[in-house]
């Protein structure tokens, strides 16, 4: 008999101990959630974030059903912690364009939202940090209209291609390649939770932190991930919408040589790590090696950054590239130096490029 009292004495100790445990993890999360992580529970902060950084502030419907959407045109706002400013075209433009020469050397870039300076000023993003170098190299004036769209795919940037880009007839057209250009259009923009999402009755920001997280990994799942499409990492990497981002990418270069505009495929990675033997590695076997033999043959000067940042982190004795990031580890897209460096890339791809490089003599 005492031995059953003492085991239940002992059992009822334990889960008193345990609960006494998890009301102090508990009450120890509350206090940290409400101190350091405001922005990711208070109503009225989250509030001001979604009306400041949704992409619905600053595109519109596109008439062209292929594109979809585009920038606002005459934008001059604050927009992802930098100013957006748009011309009448809805072309982000820097706040004191160069002017336009008859003798200038023309550039075109089209991309997404890390060709488009997300998070950055257009002064510090690599194609106005390219403009500039190259018009230094030059001694004559460059002009460069950059005509990328955050969430932008291959689709979206063939077709924009063909409605504002060709008729300029630029001299050079770079096209940046994100390997999420698979994916279906605004893949990850359009997917904002309520300010409210996660409100409960004990006024919980621990708990309203929680909802929220788990209900924002359910929406990062993605589209067709079944037996026809393969993905690594989240990228799509064979499937219906890999053959679809290949034929955009070929009938865009294709259309590019027919007007005699040779294409740069900048083939870009924001999460490369550190890896000495990187040529074995799934990431840059799947997902860079192939898609640059395949640029190749269809026609683009190919500039695939995955070995070139492999050869940053070995020099530089990083384990990754968040030293480039706009706000590692919430935001990913290059931060001001990481474009300095692929504009720096760029600049002696181009001089080294036999066709582009006679561009450079005015």
């Amino acid at each position: 008999m005492r031995v059953g009292i003492a085991g239940r004495k002992k059992l009822l100790f334990g889960i008193v101990a345990i609960t006494a445990s998890l009301l102090m993890v508990g009450v120890g999360g509350e206090v940290l959630s409400r101190l350091f992580l405001s922005r990711y529970w208070d109503t009225e902060l989250l509030r001001a974030q979604l009306t400041a950084e949704s992409m619905k502030s600053i595109v519109e419907p596109d008439e062209d059903p292929a594109i979809e959407y585009a920038l606002r045109p005459n934008l001059d706002r604050e927009y992802r912690g930098s100013r957006l400013l748009t011309d009448t075209e809805g072309i982000r433009v820097a706040a004191e364009p160069p002017p336009a020469r008859e003798d200038a050397m023309r550039i075109a870039l089209i991309g997404d939202s890390t060709s488009f300076g997300w998070g950055v000023e257009y002064e510090d993003s690599y194609g106005e940090q390219l403009r500039r170098a190259l018009e230094a190299e030059r001694g004559a004036p460059v002009l460069l209209r950059n005509y990328s769209v955050p969430g932008y795919n291959a689709i979206q940037e063939h077709q924009q291609f063909l409605n504002k880009i060709a008729p300029t007839r630029p001299h050079v057209l770079i096209v940046h390649h994100d390997h999420n250009d698979a994916l279906p259009a605004n893949w990850g923009y359009d997917k904002w939770l309520a300010p409210e999402e996660g409100d409960n009755f004990i006024h919980s920001a621990l708990i309203k932190l929680i909802i929220r997280k788990v209900k924002n990994l359910k929406m990062e799942l993605l589209p067709d991930q079944d037996s026809a499409n393969k993905f690594l990492d989240n990228y799509c990497i064979s499937g219906p919408l890999y053959d679809s981002m290949l034929e955009s990418r070929r009938s865009l270069v294709e259309a590019a040589r027919a007007e005699g505009i040779p294409v740069v495929g900048l083939i870009f990675n924001t999460y490369v790590e550190a890896k000495s033997d990187y040529q074995d590695d799934p990431m840059f076997v799947l997902l860079h090696q192939g898609l640059a033999r395949d640029l190749d043959e269809m026609g683009y000067r190919v500039m695939d950054m995955y070995p070139r940042f492999q050869t940053l982190l070995a020099e530089s004795d990083r384990p990754d590239l968040s030293h480039f990031w706009v706000v590692p580890p919430d935001d990913a897209h290059p931060n001001p130096e990481g474009h300095a460096y692929i504009a720096a890339q760029l600049t002696d791809f181009f001089k080294n490029d036999a066709e582009i490089s006679k561009l450079l003599s005015p």
